[in-house]
């Protein structure tokens, strides 16, 4: 028999336990014990599941619960019910102790719906085969449905097992009204009814009780804007407390009363009194510091944020890890806040909220805590302390309930706002454009982070803030667009391209389309997708060709045709001439139209029409002297000058007059000498600037002038002053393959003035520059020249004896 039941799954003091249980009642048949072992225990012993009888199991799974035997009595129950014949009275008992068990292993255990789900049918199954449900059953069936988050049905099965005489009904009563208070959201009115029923009805035993029920009708006085007449409840209650162990709670009430009464005087002496009457490491210590704490700090009168924090830094440290801790921890946050100590205040709020799941609403109103963090964080918007604003707006984020939809949207604008704010500041200081005392203070606690981080945070902030008001269209849409906008601030171009697109599709009646269009094509083109670029522009323009974003992607449409390649050029021109010529929009003071110009100009070089050039890029220097553009065409006018003088002297054919030919080498040497003028501006101007100030372009363009200078003092066969110049670009660009450029010069004016040992000397530092120069130096060049193809066309010059 022993092996029987160890193969059965039971010890034998298990065995024991139960044989006394049901002794005097029925023999055990061997099919029923059987019955409730393992699946591979009954195949082992080919015991008849089909010939227990349903009384039998019905009697031995009740007992498997009275014995705590949950697993057994579930192996056999669940094994019963699904039998044919599982009907009547022996169906509802073990159906009834099927829930029983479920319930006992869901205690002693880990609690989940899915549990509470197969209890409550359990149950229910009981009920419908007229099981008679005791007190305790109701109670479990209630607690079940509460797990699964059926509050008001839980609430009804806990009524009614109070009136049928639960042992416990007065528990069962408190649980029931924390059920209405916090998961139901009762009124107050009719929760006051409730309390007051409660309070009549504690055993005067139970001072516990009482004292809770007294703090819930005080807070149910305060949320009914009538805590005027706590006085009076404690008055009627004050004889049982009065040499009672619970006579300091009960006197912290009557200080509460008067703290939300505003009678802080008074509330401050009973406090102090209370605190000195009490151990320190009494709860109620603690309780009343943190009371005299906000006392102080809200008294009605000049706020003593420092006498305050010490309070609360008392009760940190005497009550670590309670509620009235953390409450406390929250209060000094907001004593550090008035004493203008933000970075200690914005930790200690920090630390508080982290931990503000175990503190009750009553202490800490959320609600108010988020509201006082916004406030403070609009404070130091106001007053340019933006590090700090952000800081508290942030902690105000992290208590958004999202079911208060119109405070969470309040919240997040407040936070996206200050990003944006604080992003361009960063963006300006980064520039230069603040002075010193714009950009002081903040900086030395501030974390490290880009401009483009913030703008990120700030696009990612709107977008959110776009789908969460979506019933208010107007804000909806500008939340949108600033989240397409800062998108492109923070350098996340396809992330940028991707919200104007969807900005675009989504609010096709928007007056800011046209803008989205355009900002989508000066996107695309920046990033160098200038197919993409050009489609957006001519959608733009052509859906809106009258409003004044559509007739402002011709510029850059112009710019994309003239970077997609001479066979685009034609475009370009044409592009332009709608600006400068046939737009009824743009006059010659508007910047588009100063665009069009110069970049009229430069198409014109790029085409080869140099007259054309010369003369647009001269009357856009005239017309416009001031624009910082004119150095560019300056550099481009130079060339035009230059390059039509070679041209002109190319052009000359052996069928020529003399008397032409001369005038011809005359105008091409005039044009060579005007062209070397205006590269000696820009490099005078350059180089006055310094390098520091220069921007890429200009770095590129001064580069060139010192060449394109020597150039044409070369083809007007001044070669002496070539060489000079020469000479001076090869030191000057040492590092660089410019340098071997110049140095190619440098061998050329030697060869013509007749100096081949000075172009051989020549030759040779230059194969040295060549070799000595890393690969990476010349591949950061725009030249597709690279060092061995440098090395090779020196050692072929070499070798070549030519000089």
């Amino acid at each position: 028999m022993a092996g029987f039941l160890l193969r059965m799954g039971f010890c034998m003091s298990q065995w024991s336990t139960l044989m006394q249980r049901i002794a005097g009642k029925w023999q055990l048949p061997l099919a029923a014990a059987s019955a409730v072992a393992l699946p591979a225990s009954m195949t082992l012993l080919k015991p008849d599941p089909n010939k227990i009888s349903m009384e039998d199991a019905a009697t031995a799974i009740e007992e498997f619960v009275v014995s705590g035997l949950n697993d057994d009595a579930l192996r056999l129950g669940e094994f019963m019910v699904s039998r044919d014949d599982c009907e009547g009275p022996p169906c509802a008992t073990i159906e009834l102790n099927l829930a029983r068990a479920l319930f006992g292993k869901a205690v002693s255990g880990s609690r989940s719906a899915k549990q509470a789900a197969k209890i409550v049918t359990h149950y229910k199954q009981s009920a419908m085969r007229n099981a008679t449900l005791t007190p305790g059953d109701l109670a479990q069936f209630a607690e079940a449905l509460e797990w699964q988050g059926q509050y008001l049905a839980a609430l009804q099965w806990y009524n009614e097992a109070i009136s049928k005489g639960h042992p416990r009904s007065i528990e069962l009563k408190k649980h029931a009204i924390v059920l209405m208070r916090d998961k139901l959201a009762t009124p107050p009115q009719q929760m006051a009814i409730v309390v007051d029923d409660f309070l009549s009805s504690v055993d005067a035993s139970r001072l516990d009780l009482r004292l809770w029920a007294i703090e819930e009708k005080l807070h149910l006085l305060d949320l009914q804007g009538r805590p005027e007449l706590g006085d009076r409840l404690l008055d009627d209650h004050a004889a049982a407390f009065a040499d009672s162990d619970l006579s300091p709670r009960f006197e912290y009430l009557r200080m509460l009363v008067l703290y939300k009464t505003n009678r802080f005087d008074e509330a401050e002496v009973g406090l102090r009194t209370l605190r000195n009457s009490v151990e320190s490491h009494d709860e109620v210590n603690g309780m009343a510091g943190w009371l005299l704490g906000r006392t102080v700090l809200y008294d009605g009168g000049p706020q003593r944020p420092l006498e305050a924090l010490s309070f609360f830094r008392d009760v940190e440290r005497l009550h670590t890890g309670s509620p009235y801790a953390i409450a406390s921890r929250l209060g000094s946050a907001e004593a550090l806040a008035f004493l203008e100590r933000h970075d200690e205040a914005i930790e200690s709020y920090q630390i508080a909220i982290d931990n503000i799941d175990s503190v009750s609403t009553r202490l800490v109103n959320l609600d108010l805590l988020q509201v006082s963090l916004g406030v403070t964080a609009e404070r130091r918007r106001a007053a340019g302390d933006l590090d700090a604003a952000l800081a508290y707006a942030r902690l105000a984020m992290t208590l958004s309930d999202e079911g208060d939809e119109a405070q969470t949207i309040v919240v997040y604008q407040q936070v996206a706002n200050i990003l944006a704010a604080l992003a361009g500041r960063m963006e300006a200081e980064q520039a230069g454009e603040l002075s010193t005392e714009q950009s002081i203070a903040h900086d030395e606690g501030r974390e490290e982070r880009s401009f483009k981080q913030l703008y990120g945070e700030a696009a990612d902030t709107y977008a959110k803030l776009a789908e969460m008001d979506l019933h208010h269209d107007r804000r909806s849409a500008e939340a949108s667009w600033l989240a397409a906008e800062l998108a492109g601030k923070a350098g996340r171009r396809s992330d940028a391209v991707r919200r104007y697109r969807k900005f675009v599709v989504e609010r096709p009646e928007n007056e800011l389309v046209p803008r989205g269009l355009l900002r989508i094509g000066k996107l695309l083109q920046a990033a160098g997708r200038l197919e993409e670029a050009v489609e957006a522009y001519q959608l733009c323009y052509r859906r809106f060709p009258q409003a004044l974003d559509g007739i402002r992607t011709l510029i850059p449409l112009a710019q994309c045709y003239v970077a997609m390649g001479p066979d685009n050029l034609e475009l370009a021109e044409r592009t332009l001439q709608l600006v400068i010529t046939d737009s009824q929009v743009f006059t010659p003071e508007a910047p588009e139209f100063t665009d069009a110009l110069f970049l009229l100009g430069d198409v014109y070089g790029r085409q080869g029409r140099y007259e054309k050039s010369i003369s647009t890029l001269e009357e856009a220097s005239d017309r416009y002297p001031d624009d910082p553009r004119v150095w560019r065409s300056r550099f481009l006018l130079a060339s035009a000058y230059r390059k039509s003088a070679l041209a002109l002297r190319d052009g000359v054919s052996d069928s020529d007059f003399g008397a032409r030919i001369e005038r011809i080498r005359a105008e091409s040497r005039d044009r060579l000498r005007k062209a070397r003028s205006l590269y000696r501006e820009l490099i005078t101007e350059y180089e006055a600037r310094g390098s520091v100030l220069l921007n890429k372009l200009e770095r590129v363009y001064l580069r060139h002038a010192y060449l394109y200078e020597a150039d044409c003092y070369f083809d007007m066969q001044d070669y002496r002053t070539a060489l000079k110049l020469y000479d001076n670009a090869a030191g000057m660009f040492k590092g660089s393959p410019t340098a071997l450029s110049a140095y190619v010069q440098v061998i050329n004016c030697h060869v013509f003035l007749g100096q081949p040992r000075e172009a051989r000397a020549a030759l040779a530092r230059a194969q040295v520059l060549a070799s000595s120069l890393r690969p990476e130096v010349y591949e950061a060049t725009l030249s597709p020249e690279t060092k061995d193809d440098w090395k090779r066309y020196f050692d072929w010059l070499s070798e070549s004896k030519l000089f």
